[in-house]
């Protein structure tokens, strides 16, 4: 379990790199069928040690989905909206992780290709709206992905918003306010999992 979720760093770091590169919608796209790939396969296979290869890469292709999708959400979204759209993010994500957990303890009772089925199901199904409701944005700017058309954000843009180039380090140390507060958050997700990990 511990291997599994470590995979998710380095598929994040790799994801960052790509999603500023290809694109967030692409991304998206391309990462999240691979990992319903690997997570559906195992309703088909015998229920033995070698799924955990599948479970390690679809921690790590979900992992690459995390910086594009949240990257998405901050293109599309301005400093008018922006609180508001995370915070509907967040509570969707938490509702899932209530109803989610609800329904797999019963199918796991007797119906255990179902839960792999199903997760890979809705991962499928949720990129369909992906596909059809997202635009592409790009680094920089997304004037094409605006409702309506409109400009992208200009100079009067706060400066903490404003596109950057370099490394995503060199960005933090040139701005120790937010690499304080990613060291931070180790803190508190240090001790949500230990005490996931020990439930």
């Amino acid at each position: 379990l511990m291997i599994s979720m470590t995979m998710v760093v380095p598929g994040s770091l790799l994801g960052g790199v790509i999603a500023d590169r290809v694109g967030r919608k692409k991304l998206l796209v391309v990462t999240q069928v691979l990992a319903a790939l690997c997570i559906g396969v195992i309703g088909f296979l015998p229920l033995d040690r070698n799924i955990v290869w599948f479970i390690l890469a679809e921690h790590f292709f979900s992992g690459m989905m995390m910086p594009a999708s949240r990257a998405a959400a901050f293109d599309l979204t301005d400093s008018g909206n922006r609180k508001t759209a995370f915070s509907l993010l967040y509570l969707a994500m938490n509702l899932g992780m209530a109803a989610g957990p609800l329904m797999a303890g019963f199918l796991y009772e007797s119906h255990v290709r179902l839960l792999f089925l199903g997760d890979a199901g809705t991962s499928l199904l949720s990129l369909l709206f992906i596909l059809l409701l997202v635009p592409e944005t790009i680094p920089g700017g997304i004037a094409e992905a605006k409702a309506g058309g409109e400009a992208e954000d200009g100079p009067g843009q706060p400066e903490a918003e404003q596109a950057v180039e370099g490394s995503a380090l060199g960005i933090l140390f040139r701005r120790p306010v937010l690499l304080l507060f990613v060291v931070m958050l180790i803190i508190p997700w240090f001790v949500y999992g230990q005490h996931s990990f020990t439930l």
